[in-house]
């Protein structure tokens, strides 16, 4: 039961993933988020952080997808420069719809498949239900306003003190 809360590798940020890594571990595939993971909620466009994480990938021939629960505008709105394929409104982590259409857009097998997000209870949790390849959670970039995203944050940050301890 702990497994299922904990993601496989945990890193501060998406720049803080080595630049071998995916490679080295066989993924050719990555789904990732993008609220709170590549970007703040602020933001709209990509960053030159997201931009830099995105040439690691492809300098690695790892083929890049976008899912996010957020809504059309919003995630065309971000990938409208990049061109990835990009889900919307995804329904993390009740996704299987949308992982297969993303596997199947890049090319990728769902055991070659990761899944990168800033959440235990969306994109971690999305991950293990579809049986991808790994999950992979980074810090928040910005802390959350919101009242019910704070508590919803506040549970995650227990279940990662908790669980990493029993590794």
């Amino acid at each position: 039961m702990r497994k299922l809360f904990l993601p496989k590798y945990h890193f501060s940020d998406i720049n803080a993933i080595p630049g071998d890594f995916f490679s080295s571990r066989g993924i050719e595939g990555i789904i990732c988020d993008i609220d709170n993971t590549l970007i703040t909620y602020d933001d709209i466009h990509p960053t030159e952080d997201a931009m830099k994480f995105f040439a690691t990938l492809e300098a690695q021939g790892v083929k890049i997808a976008l899912a996010s629960n957020n809504n059309k505008t919003r995630v065309t709105t971000f990938n409208s420069s990049l061109g990835y394929p990009a889900f919307y409104s995804s329904i993390k982590p009740l996704c299987w719809r949308t992982f297969r259409k993303a596997i199947a857009a890049i090319g990728t097998s769902p055991k070659k498949t990761a899944v990168i997000g800033d959440q235990i209870f969306t994109d971690v949790l999305g991950t293990k239900f579809c049986r991808l390849g790994m999950s992979i959670m980074v810090n928040p970039i910005k802390g959350e306003t919101n009242f019910i995203l704070k508590r919803k944050r506040g549970i995650e940050n227990w279940i990662l003190k908790k669980y990493r301890h029993y590794e």
